[in-house]
């Protein structure tokens, strides 16, 4: 009698142990996938950092553009073509003998 209560209850504390254990198992696979910095969240993330990088990338051609547009007006290397341009667009200067067609 006495030996079957003591096998009974070791037989209960390892059940009670693997029930933890698998509890423990299930809290942190829950967690990984779902939790705050889980793989869902960082898939999500990396979404995010694709379109900001192409967002960079697009934003450094514009840059370089400028910049080309820029060092052609510097006082170093005037670029005449490039200066009369931005007079006739900005100031909207025109030549005496130019017709001009306005769109809308």
């Amino acid at each position: 009698m006495l030996a079957s209560r003591k096998r009974l209850w070791a037989n209960i504390q390892v059940g009670a142990l693997a029930a933890i254990m698998t509890l423990v198992l299930i809290y942190f696979s829950y967690h990984t996938v779902e939790g705050d910095r889980g793989w869902l969240v960082m898939f999500q993330q990396q979404s995010v950092l694709e379109a900001k990088l192409s967002e960079i990338a697009a934003l450094e051609a514009k840059v370089g553009a400028l910049r080309s547009k820029v060092s052609g007006l510097s006082d170093r290397s005037l670029d005449l073509d490039l200066l009369e341009e931005q007079v006739r667009k900005v100031l909207h200067y025109s030549h005496p003998h130019e017709v001009i067609v306005l769109q809308r």
